[in-house]
């Protein structure tokens, strides 16, 4: 994983290249302490429920998940307030757009 801030963030693995830009735009944004770890908490979490997936659908599940994740975070004041639970992350994620950007 490469977290590029307000960009977004870039996963690579075996089967390619995901980029998601990041899902709340500069308004939005009160405080960016913890979105780092908003961002990784979300990514296993997109892992760990991702049991009978292959590869690549589970890193853009994962890829979803933080960057959903991490706007949240960034969405708050302090490190965990804007935290999401498996069950929001499961019902906001697959509306984060993933583009693959090669094998």
């Amino acid at each position: 994983c490469v977290t590029c801030g307000v960009r977004g963030a870039y996963v690579g693995g075996e089967p390619g290249l995901w980029f998601a830009p990041a899902n709340t735009d500069r308004s939005e944004r009160v405080d960016a302490t913890g979105a780092g770890d908003g961002f990784a908490s979300g990514f296993l979490t997109g892992f760990l429920t991702s049991q009978g997936l292959n590869e690549a659908m589970t890193i853009e599940r994962s890829l979803q998940f933080a960057i959903v994740n991490s706007g949240a975070v960034v969405g708050a004041v302090g490190g965990q307030t804007g935290l999401l639970s498996a069950e929001q992350l499961a019902k906001d994620a697959p509306k984060t757009t993933i583009r693959k950007e090669a094998k």
